[in-house]
């Protein structure tokens, strides 16, 4: 399997009549098994080539998912053209800003969307109405030969506040990261997955549709992000494995300890933690029957990417007895770098590298990377392309380890390791990692701000329910004492809002923060008041 079309026609020959894609939605039931799924695809093809959209050609998906979301990314890919995913939290600014550089043919955009803008955009072709309106056309024949070469998708990292990259993903590129998945984990038809990340971000879109339909599983798609929604979905659909960020693994932890807390069981659920730890894997269900019977009975791991996963997170749900599956990827590799097994998966580590990347760290400890399914650059940006690669390595801007056994451990972004005066590094994922371990606060966000005598030091934003300032004061305590003396927090900062500013995958949006910061501390000074 070459391309992602050769993908869709032998998964169809293979599983053909087993269910594919499935949509929960107004009290409504909508299923798709997998012969079904690829005449979508191809009836949409006819729709789009009645629309004047040929090889080469990009057209825009702007909607929330489902499984129309599915069919207008294989139809424009069966016709040879190119998917441009659009978020549909971003900005519609920034959708212009990426019109003007790919200039779509369509925009096939959900109703909301399509009721919401106010900007002008390529003409559209209804998500909503697309199954209806792709019925009335026979299945597209005569389609273009697709390459491994070709180029797949642009993805546009949502929220650059910058000139916009586009980067180039390939047919052989994604192609290259899919084959190397058995190495991670075997994906069986009877894998039930709810998918919860927006389809527009390349981690969803390759592990969360591809991956899973590479192995003849299904897909659930539901209309609200509701927790009540997604309980209610997982039991009735008998959900396995979820796709998810570490910050829905917080929320999720957050809501069952919330729980907990309003039935006065703190003291038992420390306890039961504490002992499960020490039980084999296979019996710690048996322990937390509620939980398990709250994700629907039959849900068994969450795969977790996106971003850093502090293993103390991590741990609170192996010990439940459900497994976490850590990895690391970038859009650039589209997207699996490294990532570990449902057999072997230590706390802390992101997994060993895939047969498909080839890595290696820097002198300053920069994790580099080529291969197959690595992009080749960005769109019409030969001068970015150019910056990014050395030699043909890829540097990836993140600051990692090996340990004796191969494995791959991230130890932060390159550009927000802080230089103390000492010359020490300080990695400020480090400090905010021992901030939020400490349960007191919502998330923390650690940039370097200028001291006294004018040199760097450690400050911490935190983000704390009710604005705290009794509980900011004890989580930097309690954190400064788990700390290096060099890593120790020098001042702090109480975020005015009950959360940061995240993008559509959760990570807070550090430029955002920063400059707010600014802002705070100017209106501080000429107040006269100083910093906590």
């Amino acid at each position: 399997m070459s391309t992602i079309v050769d993908l869709l026609r032998t998964v169809t020959t293979t599983h053909a009549a087993r269910p594919c894609l499935t949509y929960r939605h107004d009290e409504l039931r909508d299923q798709y098994s997998y012969v079904e799924t690829l005449d979508m695809s191809l009836r949409v093809a006819s729709l789009l080539r009645a629309r004047g959209v040929e090889a080469g050609d990009r057209v825009v998906i702007w909607g929330l998912n489902r499984p129309e979301w599915a069919f207008a990314y294989f139809g424009i890919m069966l016709l040879g053209a190119i998917v441009v995913p659009f978020d549909v939290r971003a900005q519609e600014t920034f959708l212009q800003r990426i019109e003007s550089k790919t200039t779509p043919k369509l925009v096939i955009a959900g109703q909301t969307q399509v009721e919401g803008a106010t900007l002008p955009h390529a003409p559209y072709l209804g998500l909503d109405t697309l199954v209806d309106d792709a019925r009335a056309l026979a299945p597209a024949a005569d389609l273009p030969t697709v390459r491994p070469d070709d180029t797949a998708v642009l993805m546009y990292t949502s929220g650059t506040t910058g000139d916009p990259k586009g980067v180039i993903l390939s047919h052989g590129n994604i192609a290259a990261n899919l084959a190397a998945v058995p190495e991670i984990i075997f994906i069986e038809p009877r894998f039930r997955v709810l998918s919860l990340l927006p389809l527009s971000h390349v981690f969803e879109q390759v592990i969360g549709l591809l991956v899973i339909l590479s192995g003849g599983a299904s897909i659930v798609y539901i209309d609200t992000l509701k927790p009540q929604v997604i309980f209610e979905a997982m039991e009735a659909e008998g959900v396995t494995m979820m796709i998810v960020v570490p910050q829905l693994l917080q929320l999720f932890m957050n809501g069952i300890e919330r729980e907990v807390k309003r039935q006065g069981k703190e003291r038992l659920w420390t306890i039961l933690h504490a002992v499960a730890q020490r039980l084999p894997f296979g019996i710690r269900a048996w322990i937390f029957p509620k939980i398990h019977a709250r994700l629907g009975g039959k849900f068994e791991f969450f795969v977790s990417g996106g971003a850093y996963l502090p293993p103390s997170l991590a741990q609170r749900w192996e010990a439940m007895g459900i497994k976490i599956l850590q990895g690391y990827g970038l859009t650039e590799a589209s997207p699996i770098v490294s990532a570990n097994s449902l057999d072997d998966r230590p706390l802390g580590s992101i997994g060993r590298v895939v047969s498909c990347v080839e890595a290696r760290l820097s002198d300053d400890g920069e994790l580099l990377i080529r291969g197959p399914s690595v992009f080749k650059g960005y769109w019409q940006d030969a001068a970015a392309t150019a910056e990014a690669f050395n030699d043909g390595w890829y540097h990836t801007g993140d600051m990692a380890r090996f340990d004796s056994q191969g494995r791959l451990y991230y130890t932060g972004r390159k550009k927000n390791v802080i230089v103390l005066a000492s010359g020490m590094n300080v990695h400020a994922e480090d400090v905010e990692n021992a901030l939020r371990g400490t349960g007191l606060i919502v998330d923390a966000v650690v940039v370097p701000i200028e001291g006294p005598d004018r040199s760097a030091q450690v400050h911490a934003l935190i983000a704390v329910e009710d604005a705290s300032a009794e509980a900011a004061a004890e989580a930097v305590r309690v954190a400064n004492r788990d700390l290096a003396p060099h890593q120790r927090v020098a001042a702090y900062t109480i975020w005015p809002e009950p959360d940061f500013p995240r993008t559509h995958t959760l990570k807070v949006r550090r430029p955002e923060v920063e400059r707010r910061l600014d802002e705070i501390l100017v209106s501080r000074f000429r107040q006269g008041a100083p910093a906590s």
